[in-house]
């Protein structure tokens, strides 16, 4: 399977803005028995005084990550949005592991002006977006937030090895026709994210597209440029 590229991977971690940190997760929708798991696994992560925050996450729906796990839930993604651990060829790595494995890497205060890098300082690793913003699975009391990079402490950038770097970050230069009434426009790439809004039909919506033309898109979702920032709507019903 073709790599992910960096635009997709800048995509992928705006639809996760917003969303819980749960540590050693990458993008499963939270249930009781994950929450059971991660406990036995990791118990000084889910104490029992956080305990209530993982059951209202569980109730609320949202997809969790850690700081890795938001680039891991990126390449597992498959063509029909399903997340599978350890798929795609690439193996599982923590923020030190990526690191480490990178060829290619530097400085922060030299870092390239390339959408889809990774940021990173031991044990913690975030999206760099461009223009010195990053996105980040903070920590568990901000979650997945977006952040200046001038005013974190990452020490290096890094090229991850399974990224695809040689195609631009996207630009909104296309556009979407949607063919029904009464589409639903999402926060993320499925059913899963929440449903900001109800779009008529012939509704005219700015996609976003790499240099090559060629259309943004996760799981069958496309990318849409709004006011709020990138949202998706469903392909089955736009052209």
């Amino acid at each position: 399977m073709a790599k992910k590229t960096g635009a997709q991977l800048v995509a992928y971690a705006k639809s996760m803005l917003g969303h819980p940190y749960w540590f050693g997760t990458y993008g499963q929708k939270p249930t009781l028995a994950m929450l059971e798991t991660k406990t036995r696994q990791y118990p000084a992560h889910y104490s029992a005084s956080r305990r209530a925050g993982y059951i209202r996450d569980i109730q609320a729906g949202k997809r969790v990550t850690d700081c890795s796990g938001l680039i891991k839930g990126c390449v597992w993604m498959n063509a029909a949005g399903n997340i599978s651990y350890q798929t795609n060829g690439v193996g599982d790595q923590n923020a030190n592991g990526m690191y480490a494995a990178a060829k290619i890497k530097g400085a922060i205060k030299r870092i390239p002006e390339i959408p889809g890098l990774a940021v990173y300082r031991p044990g913690h690793i975030g999206v760099y977006i461009g223009a010195g913003e990053v996105i980040e699975a903070r920590g568990r009391d901000w979650g997945v937030v977006k952040t200046k990079l001038k005013e974190r402490d990452f020490t290096h950038w890094l090229r991850l090895g399974f990224i695809d770097y040689s195609e631009p970050a996207p630009i909104a230069s296309s556009f979407l026709l949607l063919t029904i009434g009464s589409v639903h426009l999402r926060t993320g790439p499925s059913t899963d994210y929440q449903s900001v809004g109800i779009l008529p039909k012939m509704e005219l919506l700015t996609a976003l597209t790499g240099d090559d033309g060629k259309r943004l898109s996760v799981g069958g979702w496309w990318a849409v440029v709004t006011k709020d920032g990138v949202r998706w709507v469903s392909g089955k019903y736009a052209v």
